[in-house]
């Protein structure tokens, strides 16, 4: 850790030392690619640990050298291009900074330096030297024209080798119209204290969103987002935070498909299979609510006046509860998984598209919606409401009139489903 310190110390001492120095540190612009005479110097000079400040001299022939303190000199290269800065101690290197023409984000010293990396500690890479059982650990920061990179020894034993940290964004799955899975494959040494996607309709990632992801089998993530826009193209990427680095994977794409919209009175979801006619949908088209394609004449509960209290929900059936052992709630299960008893506000609102639910219902042959019907609401223990729903008028009464009788009147059921 003092040596990790220590570098952020260099890095400091060599951008006062091109302040202060006529002589010049980094004069290029732009990507220029680093100098090769300066990291195959480096490369020797790194390798040898120890060696004297006469031996880095020679290494360094060529280079214009300048004195920092009795334990650190610098050495300029002719064209301005590079410099390296060196830390002696006992009369012996013991550490350096190299000043690179500005890298990309992704500065790889296997590429500049022929280094074997071999994991990641405290924010700084740690490379193994293929000429000795030290390993080299470097700390790189940018200014606008250079990327200044730190090594001194680090014992191999202090740092055992440890599997490259690799974040992948993985393909998407579970693909819909407002859905998606997204995956990745987190692999290498470390403790991963976090995992998140980042997501937006812009390629860049600007503006994005981000959603916990949750870990399944050995360094896999995953995570389902919902509510995404129809028919749209999505760009994504993983975040796994470990030993407190972020670590990012490439950024990937999707598509949502194309939705199938929804009218009231349309069968649902086609006229071929119908479940339901659709009574009520949402502004997009894409969810709403149906009714079952068949109704029957029930009672409430045949106890009539002995009955108990199940539910008083005006708004939505799926808060009420009806008992299962009476007709009209042993009917609604008949129906199946999601089918409920409507509410008596729910019912009030289907008179008001009868037409249409009634015109869907002819299409596929099935029987139109005249009478009363039950509600899952209860006025009482021992009454319920039912209401008139007619496209017309029924038994002298209007559409959308509504009552409460006792529970065990027979009036007619029908079900209810959201989609």
């Amino acid at each position: 850790m003092k040596k990790i310190i220590y570098f952020v110390c260099m890095a400091a001492i060599l951008m006062m030392a091109a302040c202060s120095s006529d002589e010049p540190v980094i004069n290029n612009q732009g990507s220029v690619s680093p100098d090769k005479n300066t990291t195959a110097i480096l490369k020797t000079v790194v390798t040898d640990w120890g060696a004297s400040p006469e031996t880095v001299a020679a290494a360094m022939k060529g280079y214009t050298r300048q004195t920092l303190s009795s334990d650190e000199e610098i050495f300029h290269s002719s064209d301005g291009l590079s410099s390296v800065i060196y830390q002696y101690l006992d009369g012996g290197l013991s550490a350096a900074v190299v000043a690179l023409p500005r890298q990309s984000d992704n500065l790889s010293l296997e590429g500049v330096l022929g280094l074997s990396l071999l994991g990641e500690r405290y924010g700084s890479k740690i490379y193994k030297q293929s000429a000795s059982t030290f390993a080299t650990l470097f700390q790189a920061s940018d200014n606008t024209t250079s990327t200044l990179v730190g090594f001194a020894p680090v014992k191999g034993g202090d740092f055992p080798e440890v599997a490259t940290i690799e974040v992948t964004t993985d393909e998407a799955t579970s693909i819909g119209v407002e859905t998606a899975r997204l995956n990745a494959t987190v692999t290498g040494g470390g403790s991963v204290s976090r995992c998140v996607f980042e997501y937006s309709t812009d390629p860049t990632l600007s503006n994005y969103k981000t959603i916990s992801a949750s870990a399944g089998s050995t360094g896999q993530y995953s995570a389902q987002i919902n509510s995404l826009s129809i028919n749209s193209t999505y760009y994504y990427r993983v975040k796994a935070t470990i030993d407190n680095i972020d670590y990012y994977g490439q950024i990937c794409s999707f598509e949502t498909e194309t939705a199938v919209t929804y009218s009231v009175g349309d069968p649902y979801p086609n006229a071929y299979a119908t479940e339901g006619i659709v009574c009520e949908v949402d502004a997009q088209g894409l969810h709403g609510t149906m009714i079952s394609t068949s109704h029957d004449y029930l009672k409430w509960d045949v106890n009539g006046i002995f009955c108990n209290d199940y539910g008083y929900n005006k708004n939505d059936g799926t808060k009420n509860s009806l008992p299962s052992n009476q007709p009209f709630g042993a009917w609604i299960k008949a129906l199946g998984t999601g089918w409920y008893g409507p509410a008596l506000y729910e019912l009030t609102a289907l008179s008001k598209v009868v037409t249409a639910v009634n015109s869907g219902l002819r299409r596929i042959g099935a029987g139109e919606l005249d009478g009363f019907f039950w509600a899952s609401t209860q006025y009482s223990n021992d009454h319920a409401y039912f209401v008139c729903i007619t496209e017309g008028t029924f038994m002298g009464y209007s559409n959308g009139f509504y009552t409460w009788v006792n529970k065990d009147n027979t009036q007619q059921c029908i079900g209810m489903k959201k989609f």
